[in-house]
């Protein structure tokens, strides 16, 4: 509450810790699956829990006074991926799908918010033309990352960070980043989240 004095920030304080307690518990949770992943599977499910943890953080810090849901979504996505890390992905057909409609829809929305701050007098045609281009971008820069870092560590002998199913799988995660967007958009997320 702006303008408010000390007992509106204490108000705005306490009607944020529920949010907050949510974010550490997703976290804690993160990081608990990727150990457990650790037990059973490696080491690759608490390396992407400790950079899904490392995102939402950031995240949370630059959006959760704005955006709570936004940066507790964000949180929920990290959670869910290192969830598939440790076996959703091999063991629900549909999981690898969800994810990358959740990420793409996430994406969208922060280029929304990116675009209209950079330039307010673009049109929301524009706007929303730009973030979904850009979240096909996103996409494929994470494909790329994806591949790349499989072959390096098959190159190197080391355990897979990441797991690259094929060209198959690379078409559906774009397909499904495009979802995420289309929804996005059609929802108008940007102004929920």
């Amino acid at each position: 509450m702006p303008g408010g004095g000390a007992f509106a920030d204490a108000v705005d304080t306490l009607s944020m810790q529920p949010v907050l307690q949510a974010h550490r518990l997703l976290w804690v949770g993160t990081l608990a699956v990727g150990v457990v992943g650790l037990l059973s599977t490696g080491i690759a499910p608490v390396i992407n829990a400790l950079v899904g943890i490392t995102v939402a953080i950031a995240v949370h810090r630059v959006a959760g006074a704005t955006h709570p849901p936004y940066a507790l979504a964000v949180s929920g996505a990290a959670a869910l991926h290192v969830v598939g890390m440790v076996g959703g992905y091999d063991q629900l057909w549909w999981y690898d799908h969800l994810t990358h409609t959740i990420a793409g829809m996430l994406v969208t929305v922060a280029l929304i918010w990116t675009l209209r701050a950079v330039d307010p007098s673009r049109s929301r045609v524009a706007i929303v033309g730009g973030a979904v281009l850009g979240t096909a971008a996103v996409g494929a820069v994470w494909e790329v990352i994806e591949i790349g870092a499989r072959w390096a560590t098959a190159t190197l002998s080391l355990p897979a960070v990441l797991v690259h199913y094929g060209t198959d799988d690379t078409v559906f995660d774009l397909i499904f980043n495009m979802v995420g967007a289309a929804v996005a958009v059609v929802l108008r997320a940007e102004r929920w989240l």
